[in-house]
This record gives C-alpha cells, structure tokens and sequence, in this order.
C-alpha cells in the first residue's frame, strides 16, 4: 500500500506517546519519560532548517553522535540516562519511515528508505523496504514546501489515549 498524497503523515503527537508508554512501561518515572519523550521529538528540529527526514532522521547517524555522547555522561554518571534517550530517539525516524521516505541510513546509504508493512494470509512478506525512485528524492526532502503533517490529529488523540490508557488507569486509581 502506498501512501498517497492526501494520507496523513506521522504527527509529533505520536512520536512523543510511543515514548512515553515505553518508557512508563519498564517503570521510569514519568518525570524523567516526559524529558524523554521530548527528545524523540528533536529529529523534527530540521523542518527548521529548510529540510525534513534527513541528517537528523538518520539511524546511523544518531548512532554516531550518540555513542561519544553516552560516554561523557557516563563520566557524569548519566550513561544509562543517554542509553535510555538514544534507544528511544531512534524510533522517530523508524515511525517515519513507515509512513515515508526517509535518509534512516544516511551516510552510509544515501537513498531515502520506506517500510511497507501490510499483513495478509496469504501473499508476499508482510515487509516491503523500497528505496524505488517513486519515492521522494534527496531534494524533495531537502525543499519541502511544507510542515509535512500536523502536530496533532484526531486519529493521533485516539491513539495516544489508547496507548496511554494503562497508564493514565493507574494515575487516577492512585
């Protein structure tokens, strides 16, 4: 299934919420999985700039800064903390490249990645990872003409409440 043009994008909303359950679900403190939740949301910094999905949405290059960046707060004794922050900042530009074309790989592999996930009982894999040229190129991506999705839907409320809704169970039972 390809996204068409009209098909909402992947919104802030949901790329914070996947962060937060995941990390009230192996028990941080819900102080400290707000603060992570906010750094999942950096990638998107680069809208700022002129480009989305690129240099800031690259796995491999999250890996790259985040490993020396680890090891200075592991002097500070905030390793874990840096762990925790860049395992789950890498799933902003995995949750897009679900939804779109995206540098994942960058520099290693200069085209833009997309994962396709439909599941059928019978049929080819469940996994389609297409780096086709029907897909958005390099300037595409370097020149949006806009913000490529809203920072919050109806959809993506639905969801998030859904997500939350273990979470935000126990909030009110305590």
């Amino acid at each position: 299934m390809e996204v068409s043009e009209g098909e909402p994008k992947v919104e802030a909303l949901l790329h914070f919420t996947v962060v937060l359950a995941a990390s009230l679900g192996i028990g941080i403190e819900p102080e400290v999985a707000l603060i992570l939740s906010v750094i999942a949301l950096l990638p998107d910094i680069d809208v700022f700039f002129g480009f989305h999905r690129m240099y800031t949405h690259s796995a491999l290059l999250m890996v790259m800064v985040g490993g020396p960046a680890i090891a200075i707060l592991s002097f500070f004794g905030l390793g874990r903390f840096g762990l925790l922050a860049l395992s789950l900042a890498l799933t902003h530009p995995l949750i897009d490249s679900f939804s779109d074309y995206t540098l994942l790989l960058w520099p290693a592999f200069r085209k833009p990645l997309r994962f396709d996930f439909s599941l059928k009982l019978i049929g080819a894999s469940p996994l389609k990872i297409s780096s086709e040229s029907g897909g958005r190129t390099k300037d595409e991506i370097q020149n949006p003409d806009h913000l490529e999705g809203p920072l919050a839907t109806g959809r993506g409320v639905v969801i998030s409440i859904v997500i939350l809704f273990p979470f935000l169970l126990k909030w009110v039972a305590a």
